[in-house]
């Protein structure tokens, strides 16, 4: 464990700039999807405030080639994560494939800071700063946004479908507080994992840091890091991880350990075989300032907007204190998925949700004491004890 605060304070104290992304590698989410039989488009999409997002499209399952698309699912992932995500089991098992199986139309976000969207029209994320100063609230306000008017205009449509994971969740849930006119264009949100007030989480690591997360945040200012991981690309964090992880003869001990740190705890549901996968993908890269918004969440145990400073808050906000989310303007109809044995979102943190968010159609706990976080996207027994409920939930919805 102390090991583990070790390599946080060496990361954070690594000054340079990100590094340049390999193309040929940000091409292995297209393969992938194709080498399993499925059509496959690329999107850019343009936010307010500049930024420019790569959004995966699978349009309609592997053998329905040809006719017309289904309603439009947008997938969201967690923080450090991107489209891979929802891929990673492979075609029997990720929902990403399923639902394009089962006829809906699938679009994929990564959202700014990830490695597939590191573009923007006038900053460069390797040498201008500025392209940093993002939390999840960006993603929340402009990110979504961007892609739900993109996604409704290409597909003619009214409205759409939403998967969101962790991360994916809080943006959809200030999102709703934030701009409500967006409510209506959601059918349905299923929150995988839901985050929003995050109190008590049981992930040890946080536990640990969450007290010093405030010196952290002056110190990553004072090296100038606005990224993690700082100094290198995330194609050279994939090769490293993958070198160590990828192969038969790797250390399993060091392999799990680091799959525990992303979120999930080594059992009978985990499989082994997405290691390599998800070495090549894992953590796909984020700003410093995410990861510092959760912890000043977690700390207070308030959903709010991010912390500047008092001088700062008072320019931004006219308060000396950052306002809460709104959540209960969140209006639209959200189903709560969750596992027992979730690190990060406590069984607290889901009460709250579930006596604030005003229009809960579905909460479901996963059937499996074992199940993690991150097994709502690993986990073996996903085709059973997850995606039937699933898409069962978006079919109930599927009308304009």
């Amino acid at each position: 464990m102390y090991g583990n605060v070790l390599i946080f304070m060496l990361l954070i104290s690594l000054r340079g700039v990100p590094g340049k992304e390999n193309e040929e590698d940000l091409q292995i989410i297209t393969k992938l999807i194709t080498s399993n039989g499925f059509p496959v488009e690329t999107h850019e999409v343009e936010t307010e405030d500049g930024y420019f997002l790569t959004v995966h499209r699978i349009p309609r399952g592997k053998n329905q080639l040809n006719g017309s698309t289904g309603t439009p699912v947008l997938f969201s992932h967690g923080m450090g994560g991107s489209a891979e995500n929802f891929l990673w089991m492979g075609p029997e098992k990720s929902l990403g494939y399923k639902l394009a199986d089962c006829g809906f139309d699938v679009w994929l976000l990564n959202a700014r800071g990830s490695w597939h969207s590191l573009k923007h029209k006038t900053l460069d994320p390797d040498r201008d700063r500025d392209f940093w100063k993002f939390s999840w609230h960006e993603i929340a306000v402009f990110d979504i946004p961007a892609t739900i008017d993109y996604i409704l205009d290409k597909t003619n449509r009214k409205s759409l479908h939403y998967v969101g994971l962790s991360q994916g969740t809080t943006t959809l849930f200030a999102m709703g507080s934030e701009r409500v006119r967006y409510n209506d264009k959601i059918k349905v949100m299923i929150a995988l994992g839901p985050a929003a007030v995050i109190i008590k989480p049981k992930h040890p690591l946080i536990r640990l840091l969450l007290p010093l997360y405030e010196y952290f945040q002056l110190l990553a200012k004072i090296l100038r890091v606005y990224k993690l991981p700082p100094l290198i690309s995330m194609s050279t964090s994939h090769k490293i991880f993958y070198g160590i992880c990828g192969h038969k003869f790797s250390p399993v001990f060091v392999c799990k350990y680091v799959m525990f740190i992303l979120g999930g705890i080594e059992h009978e549901q985990f499989d082994t075989k997405v290691i390599p996968l998800v070495a090549l993908t894992a953590p796909a890269g984020m700003s410093t300032n995410q990861m510092v918004h959760y912890a000043q969440n977690i700390k207070r145990g308030r959903f709010e907007q991010f912390d500047f400073g008092k001088k700062e808050n008072l320019k931004k906000y006219g308060l000396e204190k950052p306002p809460s989310y709104n959540i209960t303007r969140a209006t639209f109809p959200v189903a709560l998925v969750y596992v027992e044995n979730d690190l990060f979102v406590s069984k607290e943190a889901l009460e709250i949700l579930v006596t604030s968010l005003p229009n809960i159609v579905d909460v479901y706990k996963v059937p499996n004491k074992e199940w993690t976080h991150t097994d709502l996207i690993w986990g073996k027994d996903m085709d059973i004890l997850l995606n039937p409920r699933v898409i069962d939930l978006l079919r109930k919805y599927d009308y304009e």
